[in-house]
């Protein structure tokens, strides 16, 4: 939680007299000024949005491949089937995940707790509606999706390389070496977000550079404002912090992802083979 944190104070600021200069000095003063608690400020947000959104993008990449693959006829997908099946994935998630990174960055960037605007997510989400227009909930749409157009197809493509060649060398069965499997899944996980923000972090600051500010402005405009304030650094404004938050975020959603598919698979098979037995006795 601290690392995104961090990484939204940094990001979104604009200034070059920004109060954060660095991920020590944003932890330092959020302390000074908030005390213990502050580095767990909407909290709630990530929480319901990392759950929604990772659900979304699971599902939507799933059926895109699912799609590729009935196109090019494989039961499984090669990289080019997969970075297609990510680009097509890319502007679908976004409409789910917009809203959703515009309550968390709001929430997250508010700098005292003296001067809080948001008491809570629902709070957020009824003042945003109300100030702004329900369709201000899409604010930062053309980045969020370039960010995914971007980095989905490292990150999906990333986690699958890495994954393959570790399990081809270190996993002879799946279903007995499990801390082998569950590692080299963790492994392939954290690069493949390495590979996501590595690539994707000058769309996702601009992201929510857009998303922290009420005035209305344009992905050009945003990319100009920062690239005049800060220069082509001002694109990777808390990247330490969110590669940090990648390692170990992604390390264990893909490991849930796969596990829980596994055990869908499982099921199914357990389903179709009491159809097949009550078959065989009828």
């Amino acid at each position: 939680k601290s690392p995104t944190r961090h990484q939204q104070r940094l990001q979104s600021q604009s200034t070059k007299t920004a109060a954060f200069e660095s991920p020590v000095q944003s932890i330092k003063r959020t302390y000074q000024l908030e005390g213990p608690l502050g580095f767990y400020k909407g909290v709630s947000a990530p929480i319901v949005a990392a759950s929604f959104t990772n659900a979304i993008l699971f599902s939507v990449n799933g059926k895109m491949r699912q799609i590729v693959g009935d196109w090019f006829g494989v039961d499984k997908l090669q990289i080019p089937h997969i970075i297609l099946a990510s680009e097509m994935t890319a502007p679908f998630y976004c409409l789910a995940t917009t809203p959703a990174d515009l309550l968390k960055s709001r929430l997250q960037i508010q700098s005292t707790a003296e001067t809080t605007k948001y008491k809570g997510l629902i709070d957020c989400l009824v003042k945003i509606v109300k100030e702004e227009g329900f369709m201000s909930l899409q604010k930062g749409y053309l980045p969020t999706t370039m960010t995914r157009f971007v980095g989905l197809p490292f990150y999906f493509g990333g986690y699958e390389v890495v994954k393959d060649f570790l399990e081809e060398k270190y996993v002879r069965d799946p279903r007995t070496d499990r801390l082998q499997w569950t590692i080299c899944n963790m492994v392939a996980g954290g690069v493949g977000g390495v590979l996501f923000f590595t690539t994707a972090c000058p769309f996702d600051v601009t992201k929510i550079y857009i998303q922290t500010r009420e005035e209305r402005m344009t992905m050009i405009q945003a990319f100009q404002k920062i690239y005049t304030d800060k220069g082509i650094g001002g694109f990777y404004k808390g990247f330490k912090p969110t590669i940090a938050r990648a390692i170990v975020a992604n390390s264990v959603v893909f490991v849930a992802v796969a596990r829980f598919r596994e055990m869908i698979d499982n099921a199914d098979e357990c389903v179709t083979g009491n159809w097949k037995q009550q078959e065989d006795v009828l």
